[in-house]
């Protein structure tokens, strides 16, 4: 679809080509797992939208041209993962096939029971507020505990926002020269398979802001007959900033867990790791807060001379690049830290 607009001032037609599409769940099948649970399927629905003008600025000197594109989705997930089950919170493990211990005495518990009075305040917490209760029936694995039992459907969202502009003009019929100009802001939600964050078997879960911008310079000049001179310079910016789940709260200070949230790029819940696969971990993913910021400038110059059988040329190029790059410690439980960078 296009148009074509006329200025008053100019007679030379402009032209515009808006575009659309659209997309959602009306017609897409429901996924196993939300079958066998009896949940109806997920929400999605995705619009990418945009257009083009263009036309002259002053006739025959100056012209522009402007895009915009927008991206927008909602797209919901399955996530089945494996939580204790009721019986497992009330410190029954007689579902297993394997004899539970008491690390005081070395003695088996009484029927694999654990008393609550040996429940640690801390731990009690955790389950009670980090660790969802089961909402499905699951399946049983060979060591006899219910697996794959709980049911989410998170939504993904993500909002890309993109323009450009640029502007050509004729100073002489020896003279010419361009800018240029482009940004794009994208946001980004990414749920984790389980509400307070899974410690990374989600890459990537949390909130994400990345913002790019560019500008380009060219000009090109007939300076005689054989002699031609080319400049051009440009700048270029990216900056990320990515959060985990549950970040600027301390769930872990608030289950009792000290020395872990000790300001906003140390919160979010301390990662929790369960061996062989008795649960999926907890806690907000490794090294993040993350924060990117970084500007490259090149310049350019070109000289080109030819005439007859001669032909020569020259050229200059300076490059600067700054880059600036912080992410926060791995939260653990233990109150242990490690940075990478």
């Amino acid at each position: 679809m296009s148009s074509t607009c006329r200025s008053s001032r100019a007679p030379t037609r402009c032209t515009a080509a808006p575009s659309s599409s659209s997309r959602n769940s009306k017609f897409d099948e429901n996924n196993y797992f939300n079958d066998l649970a009896g949940r109806p399927k997920p929400d999605f629905s995705q619009h990418q939208y945009g257009g083009t003008i263009s036309g002259p600025i002053v006739k025959d000197k100056t012209f522009y041209f402007f895009d915009y594109q927008g991206y927008h989705v909602n797209q919901g997930a399955s996530y089945l993962s494996t939580v204790p089950s009721a019986k497992m919170r009330a410190g029954d493990f007689s579902e297993l096939n394997r004899v539970i211990y008491d690390p005081i005495t070395h003695l088996p518990f009484p029927g694999n029971v654990i008393p609550a009075s040996r429940f640690d305040p801390a731990a009690k917490n955790i389950l009670n507020q980090m660790i969802p209760e089961a909402d499905t029936a699951g399946t049983r694995s060979a060591t006899g505990q219910t697996i794959n039992n709980y049911l989410i459907n998170p939504t993904l969202e993500r909002q890309d926002n993109q323009i450009d502009l640029k502007v050509d003009h004729s100073l002489t019929s020896n003279n010419r020269f361009f800018g240029r100009y482009s940004y794009e802001k994208t946001h980004r939600v990414l749920p984790a398979t389980l509400p307070h964050g899974d410690a990374g078997f989600t890459f990537g879960a949390g909130e994400g802001d990345i913002k790019a911008q560019g500008f380009a310079f060219n000009d090109t000049h007939t300076l005689s007959s054989n002699l031609l001179n080319e400049f051009r310079v440009g700048w270029s910016s990216i900056k990320f900033f990515m959060t985990p789940i549950d970040y600027g709260t301390n769930p872990a200070q608030a289950v009792g867990i000290p020395g872990i949230n000790l300001g906003p790029t140390t919160s979010g819940m301390s990662q929790i790791m369960f061996n062989n696969g008795g649960m999926r971990n907890i806690g907000a993913n490794s090294n993040q807060p993350l924060i990117t910021n970084q500007n490259d400038i090149q310049i350019f110059d070109n000289v080109t001379q030819g005439g007859g059988q001669a032909h020569g040329q020259g050229a200059a190029a300076a490059t600067r690049t700054a880059r600036a790059r912080f992410s926060t410690p791995t939260r653990s439980s233990d109150g242990s830290t490690s940075t990478r960078t």
